[in-house]
């Protein structure tokens, strides 16, 4: 089991093929869910999904990618996905691209999602090298906060309430 909640679970199980493969399913569900690959990486690159979250029925992760394994370059995503239906809620960059080709910009260091399907991620920004803590939710995706000081794994988010420590005081911000 790699998450869980009282509503659902995701774990790694074996695909039609006879591979290792990440699956959801909500519990005493009849269905479950394909999400992807676990993240591996080789001599060429990696690809696959990292930081699997779960609320109620919802789970976030997310995927990466490098160029051996896309040919538009490094793509680096936040997806929510729905485990009653499989139908995905949210696919977006880790933040804005810095390169073109590129999708995202970095990999996640904290994720989180909420029973209603948003979901909120540090990433630390390449260029600035400070942390960021970005959030989707009903209004898109965008960046609530960054700045040196951030505590990664303070990151919490509750249905409506996104809240992090940042130099030691808490903030929140009021999803939409």
């Amino acid at each position: 089991m790699l998450a869980s909640d009282r509503l659902a679970v995701v774990y790694n199980g074996l695909n039609r093929a006879g591979e290792e493969e990440v699956f959801g399913c909500v519990r005493g569900g009849l269905h479950r869910y394909a999400i992807g690959y676990k993240a591996s990486f080789g001599p060429s690159g990696g690809a696959g999904i990292e930081e699997e979250h779960v609320a109620g029925v919802m789970v976030a992760y997310e995927q990466f990618k490098s160029p051996e394994e896309s040919p538009t370059g490094f793509e680096f995503r936040v997806i929510v996905r729905d485990l009653r239906t499989g139908r995905v809620v949210h696919k977006v960059p880790t933040g804005p691209s810095f390169s073109p080709g590129n999708v995202g910009a970095g990999g996640v260091s904290a994720l989180d999602v909420s029973p209603s399907g948003a979901a909120a991620w540090v990433r630390v920004n390449a260029l600035t090298a400070e942390d960021e803590v970005r959030v989707v939710d009903g209004s898109g995706d965008h960046l609530v906060a960054s700045g040196a000081g951030i505590a990664r794994k303070s990151l919490r988010l509750s249905d409506r309430t996104l809240s992090w420590t940042q130099n030691g005081h808490r903030s929140t911000y009021t999803l939409r």
